[in-house]
């Protein structure tokens, strides 16, 4: 969780923070995020805009509510999805 899912938010929020106007940002992710279980639309919305130092304390995210490495993986990727989404209009709306 440390590096797969908050080290991209942090990552995403840097790059965010000094990308030029008419710059472009590429993010690959593993798919694993759509192979689990849909989430909730709050659950999401959590993923994609709660504040990056925060996100680890989601309750979601907490150790016994991740049933094995595999479901930590898959959270870590649909994390990342849900960020890149978020920051994509960030980054828009700078040019």
């Amino acid at each position: 969780m440390k590096v797969d899912l908050y080290g991209t938010a942090v990552l995403l929020e840097e790059v965010g923070k000094v990308i030029a106007e008419g710059g472009v940002g590429v993010t690959i992710s593993s798919q694993s995020g759509h192979r689990m279980k849909q989430l909730t639309p709050e659950e999401d919305a959590q993923l994609a805009t709660t504040p990056t130092e925060e996100l680890l304390n989601l309750e979601l995210l907490q150790p016994q509510n991740v049933n094995d490495t595999l479901h930590a993986y898959q959270l870590a990727k649909r994390c990342n999805e849900k960020r890149v989404m978020a920051e994509s209009i960030k980054w828009g709306e700078r040019g």
